[in-house]
């Protein structure tokens, strides 16, 4: 496994505009931040659930003898799963077929050049080839690659700059919390960008499955996609909610070192206030970091390499450990850089899922 080390990034606050006589700084509002959090992942995981037993329950009905039946209930991966990961792909292929000959009939009616077509078609059937070869535990993180890169597209658009800059960056002294969630997905930079999906990448969904498969009864999955969708943007609401409680405190410090006078101080005091609480962040660091903590604690004997050192292997746990300690020291001595709260908020959601995730997956598909 080759992991480079993921990086939820801390923005520089911006200088706050002139405020009128008696205005006052917009706490960071825990109960809210909480609150949304929880709706995040009551929701996807309701809708995960039912989607991964709708979509089981479909291939099901056509592999094995009848639905949920008690012998494919209580069967192992080796069976029931595989047996279901075959008939998904057996599906895609079929899906993928049909739309090739759609493709073909449209640039028959628009009048493509056949030199033109068989290019195109060539194309999507070697497109069509890889996403068939690929793993489950690789499909799974395909559809956030997706998303992330649409945001990052989305930063380098002049037009969209303002919205993508209001709504896909998380600021703890902001009314907005839905950023928590949209932030996970956003990336400025392309060094950012990259850093964070090569480490998605490297990691995959194979340790939720293991994990999965453990509990007792399993319901059989023809596919890993829902269940890591649901869980990549819990852990990182949940990334983000660390970082704005450790905000929050902060800004509450503040306040007391202020006292009464905090709210009406002046700009350049407000200055300095937003450049502690006030700094946006933003990346998917905080979900990569609970699924590499979490393949830690699944896989216990694996060994991860550095991107830019292959030849280099260590024990995972041990790299783990070390990317851990070092956020817990940035945290501790305000290194600005990066999110350490979003960082060690992740690596502790994954212990948490490790211990109870799987059990509430199972206990959201719908019986």
């Amino acid at each position: 496994m080759s992991v480079r080390r993921a990086s939820r990034v801390a923005l520089k606050a911006p200088t706050p505009r002139p405020k009128p006589a008696g205005a006052r700084l917009t706490p960071p509002n825990i109960g809210r931040a909480v609150a949304f959090f929880g709706g995040v992942s009551l929701v996807a995981y309701y809708v995960a659930a039912t989607a991964s037993t709708g979509q089981t329950r479909r291939l099901q009905a056509g592999t094995l003898d009848s639905p949920f039946n008690l012998g494919t209930f209580f069967a192992p991966r080796s069976t029931a799963d595989e047996r279901l990961a075959v008939a998904k792909t057996q599906d895609d292929a079929y899906k993928l077929g049909t739309f090739m000959q759609r493709l073909k009939r449209g640039m028959d009616a628009i009048g493509i050049p056949l030199d033109a077509q068989d290019s195109i078609l060539r194309g999507y059937l070697w497109l069509s080839e890889g996403w068939l070869e690929l793993p489950p535990s690789k499909k799974a993180v395909v559809p956030i690659i997706a998303v992330n890169a649409c945001v990052f597209a989305a930063w380098h658009v002049p037009r969209l700059t303002p919205v993508v800059s209001r709504w896909f960056i998380h600021r703890a002294c902001s009314p907005r919390v839905a950023t928590m969630l949209t932030s996970v997905y956003s990336h400025r930079s392309l060094g950012h960008f990259a850093l964070n999906n090569i480490a998605l990448w490297s990691i995959g969904s194979a340790a939720l499955t293991a994990t999965t498969v453990s509990v007792w009864p399993h319901i059989p999955e023809a596919s890993e996609t829902p269940h890591f969708l649901a869980f990549f943007a819990t852990a990182g609401t949940f990334a983000a909610l660390t970082s704005h409680i450790v905000s929050a405190a902060r800004f509450r410090a503040l306040a007391r070192h202020f006292g009464a006078r905090w709210r009406t101080m002046a700009r350049s005091k407000q200055a300095a206030i937003l450049n502690i609480v006030g700094r946006g962040s933003l990346g998917s660091s905080g979900a990569v970091y609970a699924a590499l903590v979490l393949t830690a604690l699944a896989f216990p004997d694996a060994s991860v390499s550095l991107v830019f050192l292959p030849m280099t292997a260590m024990p995972i746990q041990w790299g783990v450990a070390g990317m851990v300690a070092m956020d817990v020291v940035g945290l501790v001595r305000g290194w600005r850089t990066f999110d350490h709260a979003a960082h060690l908020g992740g690596a502790f959601f994954g212990i948490l899922y490790y211990v109870w995730g799987p059990r509430v997956w199972e206990e959201a598909k719908p019986h």
